[in-house]
């Protein structure tokens, strides 16, 4: 295929809005991956309980805006302070006990992990959970021929001003220098009066604070929520069209992916079967019926089971 032709049929607008909610993405994973750094270059603790504060901050969301009702740009920091006040918790009543064995803060961290995996399940239950976002959050700004969401560009900015603040609060304050000194020599650090036990409390709670993420808000059905999703145009119809049929969301996207895998690979095989004397009959359809056969058995006939 020609250079010219390939960027042609190139949507450039699917591209960067993948892109943007790529970033978007990875910069809330960012912030998560920022305290486990910290903890781990504070402390030499290996957190194993850091996706389960990740898992805590979006539950005390829920909990904030569905019980409480507080506004949804306060459950964010309040998630936060309850999350550090847990980590402050659980860093007082056992891990500092641990520092001077970081085997044995990975198993106590991990049988923590399961403690609150466990008991949130119990509590509420195993079903997804969503919160509300305000509806200036879920609109999309246009941009040439660009449609960016409201709520990406949010998070965008609120990542960098973390990263800012972090930066700051390391660098040009008192706080930081005494963390940086403790991480580099804990006794010398001792000897100019720094309290060690302290800096070990105040950052294992801020760790376990920015692993609050935002919590996923439910995905609509109609068009601006596909648009948020990144599926316009034919690959929503295509999505909508896999769910109307009782696919699901992850039998859908199976479903998608096959196709797509058989109609980009189908041009490669061919170069193969050229090179090799196959015939094209023999090799497009051996394709094909591979590519159906793993379609059904990926993506059950829901109307043949209430048959049976």
């Amino acid at each position: 295929m020609a250079i010219g032709s390939f960027f042609t049929s190139f949507e450039w607008s699917a591209f960067i809005n993948a892109l943007i909610l790529g970033i978007s993405i990875a910069s809330i994973w960012l912030i998560a991956a920022l305290g486990l750094t910290i903890i781990y270059g504070a402390a030499g603790v290996i957190n194993m309980a850091h996706g389960e504060f990740i898992m805590l901050g979006a539950y005390s969301s829920y909990m904030l805006q569905n019980f409480l009702e507080l506004p949804f740009v306060l459950c964010v920091p309040a998630s936060f302070l309850i999350v550090a006040a847990v980590g402050l918790v659980l860093e007082r009543g056992l891990i500092r006990y641990l520092y001077k064995r970081p085997l044995d803060t990975l198993l106590a961290t991990f049988g923590v992990s399961l403690v609150l995996m466990q008991g949130v399940r119990l509590i509420f239950g195993s079903d997804p959970k969503y919160i509300a976002v305000p509806p200036i959050f879920s609109s999309n700004i246009q941009f040439a021929f660009v449609n960016i969401s409201v709520f990406r560009l949010v998070v965008l900015h609120v990542t960098m001003a973390i990263v800012a603040a972090l930066w700051a609060l390391f660098y040009r304050t008192r706080f930081g220098v005494q963390v940086r000194a403790v991480m580099q020599d804990k006794e010398m650090a001792a000897s100019f009066g720094v309290n060690a036990d302290r800096i070990y409390m105040l950052t294992f709670a801020l760790g376990a604070g920015l692993a609050v993420r935002r919590p996923q808000h439910r995905p609509s059905d109609d068009g601006d929520g596909l648009r948020r999703a990144g599926l316009s145009g034919r690959r929503g119809r295509r999505w909508n069209a896999c769910r109307q049929r009782g696919r699901g969301w992850r039998n859908g996207r199976a479903a998608i992916d096959l196709r797509l895998f058989h109609q980009r690979h189908l041009r490669s095989f061919r170069s193969v079967r050229a090179d090799c004397g196959v015939p094209a009959d023999t090799t497009s359809g051996a394709i094909h019926a591979g590519c159906k056969a793993s379609l059904a058995a990926s993506v059950p006939d829901r109307e043949g089971t209430r048959r049976k």
